[in-house]
């Protein structure tokens, strides 16, 4: 009862560390970046270490005209389909992501979640207010003026990707420009109060001059003092030169295996999966262009709800991390989970302290192999696009041409550091599939049923008419696929479920069952294949995965067509 922190809502309490007679305080040995006691009663010895805060990036709740608290995030998003899950609130019409209900102001939209139990917040706009939860805002679409995304209780969940050489993709901005840093050395990826992600970038054969992540360390109170760390040790390469360790101890020794620990804080696995289950960019630089095949990787799931994928290449490897916004904000190379892009750069992080190497006495690698000496030493200066070979450049141009503009330097950058064309043959591969192969379902959707609508009555029909007319509209959009599969000798075979991008067209400004048919169309997904103009003659390309739009379904519910 002495313990301040013990008042406080936490997952786990620090001062859980306290409670031993042998020691005062357990975590004063740890190695830790911070050291959670610093929360305790102040003899603690830990009490006197510093603790570096993060850039706040969280709201503080307000009070809203009619007494309801105000959220803890605001997001100029929408999220619907697979970055959120639908909440029935009182009065609430339609089904699925139509779920809402009409004619509430702001502060009443947010009085109907807050007095719903499983609503954690809320999607307001275009006259209607929408309860949601499970909510992931790497996933959601921008809300461009007319729809607005409120936290109200439990913090949602972002995405951050480490990729190739290495380009980390923020919380913040899922598909627009990343983080660069091709240095050697330890930085900090996220941190908080009560977690701490650490990532390890070195050289390697494939990229002697750019560095690339050769290690992650996790740690904090979340893991219960508990310290998970993945690296490259050498010399095989492949996955046999990647061990990991679960307080300095290894685990996942053999290949195929899982591992549990004994309070439930980790499970954890290593064997062949596929990338393309997990983020449509997690491929880049190790695993070739989307459709390509399983790959050795670990996938890890802590307590509470974090989760981490990592793809193993020959020496270094890309990572997506899944976890939810802290209480006290977060900040690093992953971004400070605020919705806005645009203080995740390096020269913000710069700014708050955050971009500069991590010092040894601060590093969660502590008691871990240390890196190789190849990996810490730049084998020529690093690479100036400016000094490009002009032929490869000019390859590069051509074959990133395509890709949007935010991207299109990363992708030429990667084929000068990398002496070949391939890297950028296939970043522009992932875009096409991203972008120029979108099918929008949704616009089509509602210019039927709004057509359908205005040609039939409306709704004064029987509904038997229009659950006909909607099994005939599915099968029709099966033969086509099916047809379209057949044409190219797959037969029913091959190919992965395949996610259809909607893009935000005048779907969007249709109300009804257009929206319903934006949200199926974006949780669908296709076991079949599109040409490509922009592929070679006679190439199949499959259709990717949006990249804000993954995992909507998972294992049993996933649907073949």
């Amino acid at each position: 009862a002495a313990c301040p922190c013990a008042q406080v809502h936490m997952q786990t309490c620090p001062c859980l560390h306290n409670h031993t007679d042998a020691t005062p305080c357990q975590c004063a040995g740890a190695a830790m970046a911070h050291c959670p006691c610093v929360q305790a009663a102040a003899h603690c010895p830990c009490a006197q270490h510093p603790v570096v805060t993060p850039n706040i990036a969280v709201v503080e709740p307000a009070v809203g005209p009619t007494g309801s608290p105000g959220p803890l995030m605001r997001c100029d998003l929408n999220c619907y389909g697979g970055s959120a899950k639908a909440v029935e609130l009182p009065s609430a019409s339609g089904t699925g992501d139509m779920l809402g209900v009409s004619g509430l102001t702001l502060e009443a939209c947010r009085d109907y979640c807050l007095g719903t139990p499983e609503c954690e917040g809320i999607v307001f706009g275009g006259g209607e207010c929408y309860g949601k939860r499970d909510i992931v805002t790497s996933k959601c679409q921008a809300g461009a003026g007319s729809y607005s995304t409120e936290i109200l209780r439990s913090m949602p969940k972002g995405i951050c990707g480490l990729f190739g050489d290495p380009h980390i993709v923020t919380f913040d901005d899922p598909t627009g420009d990343t983080i660069d840093q091709f240095n050697a050395g330890e930085y900090v990826l996220l941190r908080s109060v009560h977690l701490q992600f650490n990532g390890r970038f070195g050289y390697s054969k494939r990229f002697p001059d750019e560095a690339s992540t050769i290690g992650l360390a996790v740690a904090g109170v979340a893991l219960r003092g508990h310290r998970l760390v993945v690296q490259y040790v050498g010399p095989a390469t492949g996955y046999s030169g990647f061990k990991a360790y679960w307080d300095g101890r290894p685990i996942l020794e053999r290949f195929p295996s899982g591992f549990d620990s004994e309070d439930g804080v980790l499970s954890a696995e290593v064997g062949n999966m596929d990338p393309d289950a997990e983020h449509p960019q997690v491929r880049h630089t190790i695993g070739g262009a989307p459709g390509s095949g399983m790959l050795p990787s670990y996938r890890f799931t802590l307590l509470p709800d974090t989760k981490i994928y990592i793809v193993l290449g020959e020496q270094i490897m890309n990572v997506v991390i899944e976890v939810h916004q802290q209480s006290g904000g977060v900040d690093g190379y992953c971004g400070n989970f605020n919705c806005d892009a645009s203080d995740d750069t390096l020269a913000a992080l710069e700014t708050r302290g955050l971009a500069a190497v991590v010092p040894p006495a601060q590093s969660l690698f502590v008691g871990m192999p240390p890196p190789l000496g190849f990996e810490m030493t730049r084998a020529k200066p690093p690479v100036d696009l400016t000094q490009c070979d002009p032929s490869l450049r000019s390859k590069a141009e051509t074959a990133c041409a395509s890709m949007p503009a935010s991207q299109r330097e990363a992708c030429v950058y990667d084929a000068c550091a990398s002496g070949s064309v391939s890297l950028s043959s296939e970043d522009a591969a992932v875009s096409r599939m991203e972008g120029h192969m979108a099918v929008d379902i949704g616009a089509l959707a509602g210019k039927f049923w709004r057509g359908l609508l205005v040609i039939t009555g409306g709704p004064q029909l029987p509904a038997s008419f229009f659950l006909a007319v909607g099994a005939i509209a599915a099968g029709s959009l099966f033969g086509c696929t099916m047809v379209g599969r057949l044409s190219r000798g797959g037969g029913l075979h091959g190919g992965g479920y395949q996610r259809v991008r909607v893009s935000d067209g005048p779907a969007a400004r249709v109300p009804g069952v257009g929206r319903f048919f934006r949200g199926f169309a974006r949780d669908m997904r296709f076991s079949g294949y599109f040409s490509d103009d922009v592929a070679s003659e006679h190439t199949a390309v499959p259709i990717a995965g949006d990249p804000l739009l993954r995992h909507s379904f998972d294992g049993d519910e996933q649907l073949p067509l």
